[in-house]
């Protein structure tokens, strides 16, 4: 196991979260979420969101979710060129929805959680975003 994947479970450990989708991402890049449509993706933290926006935005998606018992996918990006301290601030990303989701009543067995490389050509702002991919 790499060093980085090494802190992505020290991290997810001490934040009370086991995640081993999330090293097995970080260290062979596999896909865990469905694909993202418009349909089925939410994204927060986008440019110009404010935190309390995003906040009662994810309650009122959460509320969805539990309503139609959809499972969810937490994703976020890291940067490959800088990927200890992009992967510490995708994890908070991460942690940040997967908290929220389950104060607002979703079971961690509908919800899983991935890190994804971002691709060259993407749009750098996605760094600093989490995005809610509903289904399977």
């Amino acid at each position: 196991m790499s060093p980085i994947s090494r802190l992505i479970v020290c991290l997810a450990a001490l934040a009370g979260l086991w995640l081993p989708t999330l090293s097995q991402a970080a260290e062979d890049e596999t896909r865990h979420c469905p694909a993202a449509s418009p349909q089925n993706t939410f994204i927060f933290f986008g440019p110009g969101a404010k935190p309390e926006n995003e906040k009662r935005r994810l309650d009122s998606l959460a509320g969805a979710i539990v309503k139609q018992q959809s499972p969810v996918c937490i994703l976020a990006y890291t940067n490959p060129n800088d990927a200890a301290h992009s992967k510490k601030l995708a994890i908070r990303r991460v942690l940040w929805a997967r908290e929220n989701l389950g104060s607002a009543g979703v079971p961690q067995a509908q919800m899983s959680y991935e890190l994804r490389p971002l691709e060259d050509d993407a749009d750098k702002a996605v760094l600093q975003s989490v995005s809610l991919i509903l289904g399977h």
